[in-house]
């Protein structure tokens, strides 16, 4: 599913307009994103919880030496889906979650 698509998605699900949809959307990725570059966790419930990682100083190898580098310590966003979410995608047949199926929350 595409940015546009979930747009109208949403928009047709919660009877608001695409453009004030679109706003929303644009806004809770930057209040996330800006929240887990701060460190802080965001849990949205029967969703999940992004956070981040702290991912230590590490020896890596340059793929065209092969001569050992060290790869400085970074933060890592992390994504853990929260049990709902889990449940939803496990309930299918095939074990696959489609964009496409609706579950009730």
């Amino acid at each position: 599913m595409t940015k546009a698509e979930l747009i109208r998605a949403v928009a047709a699900t919660a009877n608001l307009s695409q453009h004030t949809t679109a706003k929303v959307m644009d806004a809770l990725v930057a209040c996330i994103v800006s929240s887990v570059a701060a460190g802080d966790k965001v849990k949205i419930v029967r969703l999940g919880t992004f956070t981040s990682r702290i991912l230590g100083e590490r020896i890596s190898r340059n793929p065209k030496t092969g001569e050992p580098v060290i790869a400085k310590s970074s933060r890592r966003p992390v994504f853990i889906a929260g049990k709902s979410f889990k449940t939803a995608c496990n309930a299918k047949q095939d074990g696959q979650c489609s964009s496409r199926d609706q579950v009730q929350m």
